[in-house]
């Protein structure tokens, strides 16, 4: 396996050719250095070992569509956020929550 130094080093050089912002870029570096490899290589084995093909009815999966970390192509979402990225919870809250209020209007 890829070493967990190696991933962080060219993901922090990677947010040097990505489009978040410098806020959201610096806070993504902070992250990734202060990442714990043991979670880090839990999440990497859950996400590549993922098999998983029955979908439950009551799942709400919002996903942006410019998101490099986990690309749309591998996600089955229920709401595509469009030009939002992997910190789309952040950079784009007040859509996000106005799509939750919606859904869940009625609980």
């Amino acid at each position: 396996m890829i070493p967990i130094s190696l991933l962080r080093s060219a993901a922090i050089l990677k947010r040097f050719l990505t489009t978040e912002t410098l806020e959201e870029k610096k806070m993504l570096r902070s992250m990734i250095k202060e990442s714990d490899p043991g979670f880090i290589r839990w999440a990497l084995e859950a996400i590549l070992k993922w098999n998983s093909t029955d979908t439950p009815e009551n799942i709400l999966q919002l996903h942006g569509d410019h998101d490099p970390i986990l690309p749309k192509r591998f996600t089955k979402p229920t709401h595509i956020i469009q030009k939002a990225g992997h910190l789309m919870v952040l950079s784009r809250a007040e859509e996000i929550n106005s799509i939750l209020q919606g859904v869940f209007k009625d609980f």
